[in-house]
């Protein structure tokens, strides 16, 4: 088969994308990566919080652990929802509840533990799951506050350019349901798209007859991600995926 030019396109907030981009490059040099960020992350100046007042917090983001920090929260037992995370939350406390996986796994540590008071689950503005109100409906008593805004961001010229590369693959590693959803609203699904969906939720939303190939990482987390990624632009140098 022809070889082509494949393209790992990343269109998380730039932060993210850029770190995302620095591990592929580091495991594969010769990668070409193309970063078009659909959000930013604004943080939310600290509620009226009573610090003292929480048993423990819940995160399911980096992103929401720096907007405890920014808060200046008090160390508390942090659950949180994979490693990534977790690293983060040091920052916080040494008590850290590693659910190494979703929001279901998180969950189930949550009803593992016999919480004594209320915890505070720090978030982003749009979620995909009611956290709160599945936890609730155990008797666990949440209280959710607003750490983050993910703000869209215009599709630029440069990534609707990239998006509709004709033949050549476009690599598109889609990390949440909301990104999924920003890129649909973008452009129409081609092709030459091979999409690495972070989890079957996410991958729910792309239609597999309408790209070249949907595929979904093993675990929801960044070295399955990347190792995904990995794998499809090592196919598609050799031809195998074409």
């Amino acid at each position: 088969m022809t070889r082509l030019d494949p393209l790992i396109l990343i269109t998380r907030p730039h932060a993210a994308a850029t770190e995302f981009a620095s591990q592929l490059k580091s495991a594969q040099p010769d990668i070409k990566v193309a970063i078009h960020p659909l959000q930013e992350i604004e943080f939310v100046a600290k509620p009226h919080l009573i610090d003292a007042h929480f048993a423990a917090y819940v995160f399911t983001s980096t992103n929401a652990v720096e907007a405890a920090l920014k808060w200046q929260l008090p160390p508390r037992p942090c659950f949180v929802v994979g490693p990534k995370t977790a690293e983060a939350a040091q920052a916080i406390s040494n008590d850290i509840h590693n659910a190494q996986g979703t929001a279901d796994d998180l969950l189930q540590s949550l009803f593992a533990i016999d919480i004594k008071g209320p915890v505070l689950y720090v978030r982003g503005a749009h979620i995909s799951t009611d956290l709160k109100g599945r936890a609730e409906a155990r008797g666990i008593e949440i209280h959710e506050k607003i750490g983050y805004i993910q703000q869209d961001i215009k599709p630029s010229a440069d990534l609707l350019a990239d998006l509709a590369r004709g033949e050549n693959p476009v690599i598109l590693p889609l990390f949440s349901a909301r990104s999924a959803r920003l890129v649909l609203q973008a452009a129409r699904p081609q092709k030459h798209w091979h999409v690495i969906a972070m989890s079957r939720k996410v991958a729910s939303l792309i239609d597999p007859k309408t790209v070249k190939n949907l595929n979904v990482a093993i675990r929801p987390d960044g070295p399955s991600m990347q190792s995904a990624v990995l794998q499809v632009w090592r196919e598609c140098t050799k031809g195998e995926l074409l």
